[in-house]
C-alpha cells in the first residue's frame, strides 16, 4: 500500500476553507437581514390590523346609526315632515358607509393573509377555513 500526499498544495485547501467561512458569514448576514425585514413587515401589518380594526368598529357604528336615521327619515316622510330628497340622502349616506365597511373588511382579510404568509403559517387549511367564513355570509 502506498500513500501519496503532496507536500505543498499551493494553498488550495486554505483557500477553500476561507471560501467556506466567507460563504457561511454571507449566509448568516443574509438570514439576519431577512429576519429584520420580516420583523418590520410583521410590525407594519400588526399596526395596519389595529388601525383597520378601529376603523371597522367606527364604520359598524356609522352603519347602525345610518340605518336608524334612514328609518326615522322614512317615517318622517310618510308623516309629511320630510321630503323625498332627505330620505334619498339618508340612503346614499348609509350605502356609502356600507361600501366602506366592506372595503375595510376586505382590507382586514388581506392584512391577515399577509400576516399569516409572512409568519409562514398560511396553508391550504387556513385558506379553506377563511373561504368558508367569507362565503357563509353571502
Amino acid at each position: 500500500m502506498q500513500l501519496s500526499m503532496p507536500v505543498y498544495d499551493s494553498g488550495y485547501n486554505a483557500s477553500r476553507n476561507r471560501e467556506a467561512i466567507a460563504l457561511i458569514k454571507s449566509s448568516e448576514q443574509e438570514a439576519r437581514v431577512k429576519r429584520l425585514e420580516i420583523e418590520k413587515q410583521v410590525h407594519e401589518l400588526l399596526a395596519n390590523l389595529a388601525s383597520t380594526q378601529e376603523r371597522l368598529s367606527a364604520l359598524r357604528q356609522a352603519v347602525h346609526s345610518g340605518e336608524a336615521y334612514l328609518e326615522l327619515s322614512e317615517e318622517s316622510y310618510h308623516l309629511g315632515l320630510r321630503n323625498l330628497i332627505e330620505v334619498q340622502r339618508a340612503k346614499e349616506k348609509l350605502y356609502a358607509n356600507q361600501r366602506e365597511l366592506l372595503k375595510m373588511s376586505m382590507s382586514m382579510v388581506s392584512y391577515l393573509c399577509q400576516l399569516y404568509a409572512v409568519s409562514a403559517q398560511l396553508n391550504e387549511q387556513w385558506v379553506e377555513a377563511l373561504s368558508r367564513v367569507l362565503w357563509a355570509k353571502s
